[in-house]
């Protein structure tokens, strides 16, 4: 919609497509930025292939805990696909749930290990707390050898001025 307002409008900067990506069965949330096409389409119009698709993954993943495999197996699927819709795929604010994590520190670990994604929110629009939690979390994996490149956003989800969102979601660099 934003493209579409300001075409032919010299802004002096790139806007790109995106998504955020939140593939059934897991509270992973991945952002697909630049892409050509929709990987939420795939999955909501194609529920068996994508099933299929994500069972064909996890049995190749015996490295992965059990209790991650299917998990995992999701992401690589989101992420190959945002791959061949020629955009970026970028694994967001892992730690941004009070009282608890959306994704666990295990669980990011394995998915820092897999090296399927082309960066890291580090930084959004929600808490000082959480983006604090971000940055540890990126600096261990950094030690480990897993360091991505790191982003930040607004994670502003709505752009009408009725949610009271919009405006009050915003990241300073």
């Amino acid at each position: 919609m934003a493209k579409n307002l300001y075409a032919g409008i010299p802004l002096g900067m790139h806007m790109l497509s995106g998504e955020e990506i939140h593939t059934p069965g897991t509270a992973l949330h991945i952002v697909h930025v630049g892409g050509n096409s929709s990987v939420c389409d795939l999955y909501f119009r194609h529920p068996e292939e994508y099933e299929a698709a994500v069972d064909e993954i996890a049995a190749t993943l015996s490295h992965v805990p059990e209790l991650y495999r299917r998990r995992t197996a999701m992401a690589k699927w989101a992420c190959d696909r945002v791959h061949e819709a020629g955009g970026m795929a970028i694994l967001a604010h892992p730690c941004w749930c009070p009282l608890h994590y959306n994704v666990t520190l295990e669980f990011a670990d394995i998915l820092f290990n897999e090296k399927i994604f082309d960066a890291f929110e580090l930084l959004n629009g929600i808490q000082t707390k959480f983006n604090n939690m971000h940055l540890a979390l990126w600096q261990e994996q950094c030690a480990k050898g897993n360091g991505l490149p790191v982003v930040g956003s607004t994670d502003s989800h709505k752009h009408d001025s009725h949610t009271g969102v919009f405006g009050r979601r915003f990241t300073l660099v």
